[in-house]
């Protein structure tokens, strides 16, 4: 569980799992149905008080000032997505474009929702250009 106290959570629009929020700021997936925890993100360092989940995203707001937003978090029972397939393919087409010298194409390919959901489970830590 968390280590402590929750202040918010909700289910996802499929009913088949739970999103939590904590004073230690972070979140966490629960499956309803085995009362396991899925996942946990750590995009937050002070106590996380807002949570929002809609369909397949997430969007959560804490006293640090910031806001993260999480799609394909959520998934349908039955759906898989391979995440290290995933994050190397996001990796090298940021390395292509950093390569190439498209610093335009490589900040906005940044700050797309599919780049900033691998940054949010990973706590922001950027491995993709070392």
């Amino acid at each position: 569980g968390h280590s402590a106290s929750v202040l918010n959570c909700q289910f996802t629009s499929y009913g088949r799992q739970l999103v939590s929020c904590c004073a230690d700021g972070l979140i966490k997936l629960w499956n309803t149905q085995t009362s396991e925890c899925v996942t946990t993100l750590d995009g937050h360092v002070d106590k996380c008080w807002a949570l929002m989940v809609k369909e397949d995203t997430i969007v959560s707001g804490a006293a640090d000032s910031l806001l993260c937003f999480g799609r394909m978090l959520l998934r349908r029972r039955g759906e898989e997505i391979k995440e290290e397939q995933l994050q190397s393919e996001q990796q090298q087409e940021l390395r292509n474009l950093l390569f190439d010298g498209k610093l335009a194409a490589a900040f906005f390919f940044i700050v797309s929702p599919e780049y900033a959901v691998q940054m949010f489970r990973r706590g922001g830590e950027d491995t993709s250009t070392g």
